[in-house]
């Protein structure tokens, strides 16, 4: 907006300079035609006098044929008065300057209504958030800016993109999570849904609420491996207490991040879920009992394994690879939650996985205490693992510890 603000300047300097010429010229035209007359009747009272002198006229009729010569001067010059009459400089100047003056004010006007006061700010935005060194006092006046540019256009989809970022930048999560509700409303994109996660989970306390969730679940079903949604399931898995769960996304995120300081951290992230897995079966006291003979009891130590399951998805399911995949392991009667749940997506199938008490839905309620448990495994469609109808899944099995590997193939759509 600055370049239409000079550009109208410009013009109305370049429209103030016509007019000064074209009032010079005008006047510079009509002195010009006088000189031209005053020759013409010089000359012409010579021309009368030379054939006065060669005819011998008399006086008096030499003086009678210069009066008629003034007359007809006069008459021309009465022809050419309009354009011959000198115009005041400063009359001409004045509508000039009238002009010039409201073109300037015209364009500030417009300048002030369209224009951007922070332009130079926000022109660095990018710069800003990518800087890992920028100052609070750099980040501050920048989230100015933004601010007052939504207070002009509320719907500015870049401002809204960058503001949300710089609010998680400045550890404002709340704020984050607004601003970027706001941008999610006007674009279904899978960053904006990203960045609209991350910023609720963290305004959550670090817990996935069930709208979350689904916005995570839209996210990989668009881009299976997205980091930073695999992040927030792994830490999410954690914080519920299914390290097994946390393993299957870190392993991906492993599978996805470069070598460098970040996936040092989620390798050991992931060593602390095995940890936590073996700590698990432990204290069921899977593999602590012994025999007469001193070995330990085959049975206990299926169960220190967790269930072998195999899952595969029949090829006439249409699901899309990043849709969300549960197995699940349940009560055979009297309903309640499930025992056991691990989540995968389509794109990790076919898939061999143990299922145990490290994926517990609810602390206290072990898959171990279960003689015999039915397991089932379903793509939730709508990215909740409750049954609905659209959802695809397997036939449900009856097993028992101990039990050889269960094979579950997802080709059943709910009704």
């Amino acid at each position: 907006m600055t370049a239409v603000a000079c550009g109208v300047i410009a013009m109305a300097l370049a429209v103030a300079a016509c007019f000064v010429y074209g009032a010079r010229r005008r006047g510079r035209d009509g002195t010009d035609r006088a000189r031209a007359n005053l020759g013409v009747f010089a000359h012409r009272r010579r021309e009368l006098a030379a054939e006065g002198e060669a005819q011998g006229l008399s006086d008096g009729d030499l003086a009678a044929l210069d009066a008629e010569l003034i007359a007809s001067l006069h008459d021309e010059a009465g022809d050419d008065s309009p354009a011959a009459a000198p115009v005041p400089a400063t009359a001409g100047l004045v509508p000039v300057a009238v002009g010039a003056a409201l073109a300037v004010a015209v364009s500030w006007g417009l300048y002030a209504l369209w224009g951007e006061p922070g332009a130079p700010v926000l022109a660095r935005a990018a710069e800003v958030l990518q800087d890992p060194n920028a100052s609070e006092d750099a980040l501050e006046t920048l989230a100015d800016a933004l601010s007052a540019r939504l207070a002009r256009r509320p719907h500015d989809g870049s401002s809204l993109f960058h503001l949300g970022h710089l609010k998680l930048r400045m550890r404002d999560s709340e704020g984050a999570a607004e601003t970027l509700a706001a941008l999610r409303a006007l674009t279904p994109e899978a960053e904006v849904e990203a960045a609209w996660a991350q910023a609720r989970y963290l305004a959550d306390g670090g817990r996935l609420e069930p709208e979350t969730r689904l916005a995570v679940d839209r996210v990989l079903a668009a881009e299976a491996n997205h980091p930073m949604m695999l992040e927030l399931l792994a830490m999410d898995a954690m914080q519920r207490g299914a390290p097994a769960e946390a393993s299957g996304y870190l392993g991906r995120l492993l599978r996805v991040t470069p070598a460098g300081p970040r996936r040092d951290l989620f390798g050991a992230a992931l060593e602390l879920a095995h940890q936590r897995m073996r700590a698990g079966a432990e204290e069921s006291g899977v593999g602590g009992g012994a025999t007469g003979d001193g070995g330990s009891d085959p049975g206990d130590a299926a169960v220190a394994g967790g269930v072998p399951v195999a899952v595969s998805v029949s090829p006439g399911i249409g699901a899309h690879p990043g849709a969300p995949v549960f197995v699940i392991a349940r009560a055979e009667t009297g309903g309640g939650p499930p025992y056991a749940v691990r989540r995968l997506t389509v794109a990790d199938l076919p898939a061999r996985l143990e299922l145990g008490d490290g994926d517990a839905m609810m602390a206290g309620r072990r898959l171990s205490d279960l003689e015999t448990f039915e397991l089932v495994a379903r793509i939730g469609m709508s990215g909740s693992p409750t049954r609905a109808p659209g959802d695809f899944e397997s036939r449900p099995v009856t097993v028992r510890h101990g039990a050889e590997e269960v094979i579950l193939d997802i080709a059943v759509r709910v009704p």
